[in-house]
């Protein structure tokens, strides 16, 4: 049997409130994502880890070890980080792309989403790398590509899958998405500070943030996506020159995006750059 996964980020306590995963900190999810893993990958199963297996861990052999399956491993932005040498042998093959057949079906990966590779026509694309974010402008893209198939555990239930249960996530993901997905609107984006330094979660983080930008008139569509009427241009200039000034929003806010999204969904950026690494696009 094959199975995927990508992006566990073993390690990596700030994914939590980066992705919304469902755990308390690093080692609660280091152990839910081993328990998952183990109850449906058995010895000889092969598995195709699509990058970002850890972020940092202090024990990478002893994780390794626990896992398991054939491990096939397409690198992501993340392996340079950890991956040596010294743990090449855990795997069975490691490369940055890879191209296989499961279950008669061509099936080309890499850790980021391409919307051209080889075989396209009838190949499926599975890629890692975006989680749950479907904020950036290749989204609307990834909406309409049937073939296109995300392996990360943000939207897999934090399990390794096989072709047929990514297809199935896959399209109820993008159904559930495309139902709120904002159309004909100017939207604000925002980046979020670590909020860690700041011992802020991320829930009383979008509090503040909606209860600062409730003043400009610019009110929440979905998490981290805000909403803003397309004649109030002069809005988003004042709030940009306010949150220069202003020492708590510059706390949670590290940058944002504006912009305007059309009835089928695609985007056009504002071209304006500000200073203070805070802009809109």
């Amino acid at each position: 049997m094959n199975y995927y996964i990508a992006d566990t980020h073993f390690g990596h306590h700030n994914i939590i409130n980066m992705a919304n995963r469902p755990f308390q900190c690093a080692q609660d999810m280091e152990d839910a994502l081993i328990e998952k893993w183990n109850r449906k990958v058995k010895y000889n199963d092969e598995i195709y880890i699509i990058g970002d297996l850890f972020y940092q861990h202090d024990h990478i052999d002893s994780i390794l070890s626990r896992l398991n399956g054939k491990k096939h491993l397409i690198t992501g932005n993340h392996e340079s980080k950890w991956l040596t040498d010294q743990y090449s042998p855990y795997f069975q093959s490691i490369q940055s792309s890879l191209e296989i057949v499961d279950q008669n079906h061509t099936i080309y990966m890499c850790h980021y989403p391409m919307v051209a590779y080889p075989k396209q026509s009838r190949a499926y694309m599975i890629h890692g790398h975006i989680h749950n974010d479907t904020l950036f402008d290749y989204w609307c893209v990834l909406l309409k590509r049937a073939r296109i198939l995300n392996a990360g555990v943000d939207i897999n239930h934090f399990e390794p899958v096989t072709l047929n249960e990514l297809i199935e996530n896959n399209t109820l993901y993008k159904s559930q998405v495309k139902e709120s997905y904002p159309m004909h609107l100017l939207s604000v984006r925002f980046h979020l500070n670590a909020l860690n330094e700041h011992h802020l979660t991320k829930e009383e983080a979008y509090q503040k943030l909606t209860e600062y930008l409730s003043k400009l008139n610019i009110t929440p569509y979905r998490e981290g996506l805000y909403h803003c009427d397309t004649n109030h241009i002069k809005t988003i200039e004042l709030m940009q020159q306010q949150i220069l000034k202003d020492d708590t929003a510059s706390q949670i806010i590290k940058n944002f995006d504006v912009v305007h999204i059309d009835e089928a969904g695609n985007y056009s950026y504002l071209n304006f750059l500000h200073q203070k690494h805070i802009y809109i696009k």
